[in-house]
C-alpha cells in the first residue's frame, strides 16, 4: 500500500512540474501568446505591446496583420528547436511566415530589458505585416530589415559607428547582397543590418515618410519591385546602392572616431609629441639649474 502511495505521489509531483513547465496560452483578439508558466508576466507585457503595435503598423504603413501567434521560448534550446537548424546562431528573434509565428527569447535568459524586448517584438511584427508584399514578388532584404528596424527605433549609435568604420575603410556591402544576410557571420550581419536601416533612413530623408507607404501600396496592387521603385523615387533601383553609399560616406565618417583603434593612430603621435616636449622642458630646467649653481659657485670663490 505504501508503495502505491509513493508511486501515486511521484506521478502527481511529476504531473505538477510538467504542467508548470508546459506552454500556456494568452488569447487575444488577433493573436495568441504561447509561453512557459514562469514567463507569465513576460507574456502579459508582450501581449499588451502587441495590441498597441498592430494598431501603429496599420496607421503608419497601411498594413493589416492577419491572425498570428507569438511564442516565447523559455531557454536557448527551445528557441533553437522552434527556429530550426538553418536559423543563424546570432539571431535574437524570428518571424516565420509559414504558420505566422513570431519567436521571442524570454528575457530571463536573453538578458534583454523589457523595452529592448518590445523593440524586438515590433521589429518582427513589421516583418509579418510585410508578408503579403514579400510573397507577391521580389522584395529586397535591406528594405525588409531596414524598415523593421526603422519602425522599431533600432538605429542606435553602435550601428552608426559600424557605418563610420565601413565608410572609412571602404567596407560597405552592396545593398543587393544583403538578401543573403542570414548566411553571414555575426560581424558582417551586424554591418548589413546597420546599412539596411540607414538605407531606409536615407530614402525617407530624401523623399519623405509617405514615399514608403506609397511604394508598399503599389507593390500590394501587383506592381513589381523595379517598376514600383522607379514610379515612387524617379530612378531604377539598381542605382540606389551607389547613391546611398556616396551619401553614407559623408554622413557617417565622423563616427569612425569612436573606434578605439582609429583613435589610437590619431592620439599616439600626439602623446609621443607631448612626452618629447615634457622631457625637453625638464632637460632645459635641469640645465638652467646647473647654470645657476655653477654661477653661484664661481661667485663664491675668493679672489687671488
Amino acid at each position: 500500500m505504501n508503495t502505491k502511495i509513493k508511486i501515486f505521489s511521484t506521478v502527481l509531483i511529476a504531473c505538477f512540474f510538467i504542467g508548470y513547465l508546459h506552454a500556456e496560452t494568452l488569447v487575444k483578439k488577433n493573436f495568441t501568446v504561447e509561453y512557459a508558466g514562469k514567463d507569465h508576466k513576460v507574456a502579459e507585457y508582450v501581449a499588451g505591446r502587441a495590441e498597441i503595435f498592430q494598431n501603429e503598423i496599420r496607421q503608419k504603413l497601411s498594413l493589416e496583420l492577419t491572425p498570428f501567434s507569438i511564442v516565447i521560448s523559455s531557454d536557448e534550446s527551445t528557441f533553437r528547436k522552434n527556429s530550426g537548424d538553418d536559423f543563424p546562431h546570432w539571431g535574437m528573434a524570428a518571424a516565420q511566415y509559414q504558420g505566422r509565428k513570431i519567436l521571442l527569447k524570454s528575457p530571463r535568459f536573453s538578458r534583454q530589458s523589457f523595452p529592448e524586448l518590445a523593440s524586438t517584438l515590433y521589429h518582427e511584427m513589421v516583418h509579418l505585416a510585410l508578408e503579403p508584399v514579400v510573397r507577391s514578388g521580389y522584395f529586397p532584404r535591406w528594405l525588409n530589415e531596414g524598415l523593421a528596424q526603422f519602425e522599431a527605433e533600432q538605429f542606435d549609435w553602435k550601428k552608426k559607428v559600424l557605418l563610420g568604420q565601413a565608410a572609412l575603410y571602404g567596407k560597405f556591402i552592396d545593398l543587393h547582397k544583403i538578401d543573403d544576410v542570414l548566411k553571414f557571420e555575426r560581424n558582417r550581419a551586424q554591418l548589413a543590418y546597420a546599412q539596411s536601416v540607414s538605407a531606409v533612413y536615407y530614402l525617407i530623408s530624401e523623399h519623405g515618410y509617405h514615399s514608403i507607404g506609397r511604394l508598399l501600396i503599389l507593390m500590394n496592387e501587383g506592381l513589381g519591385w523595379n517598376e514600383a521603385f522607379e514610379i515612387v523615387f524617379g530612378y531604377a533601383p539598381e542605382y540606389y546602392s551607389t547613391n546611398w553609399q556616396l551619401w553614407a560616406k559623408k554622413q557617417y565618417r565622423a563616427y569612425a572616431l569612436v573606434d578605439i583603434h582609429y583613435l589610437l593612430w590619431i592620439i599616439l603621435p600626439l602623446l609621443v609629441l607631448l612626452a618629447w616636449l615634457k622631457v625637453k622642458r625638464k632637460n632645459r630646467l635641469i640645465y638652467q639649474k646647473w647654470s645657476i649653481e655653477d654661477s653661484i659657485e664661481h661667485n663664491d670663490m675668493p679672489a687671488s
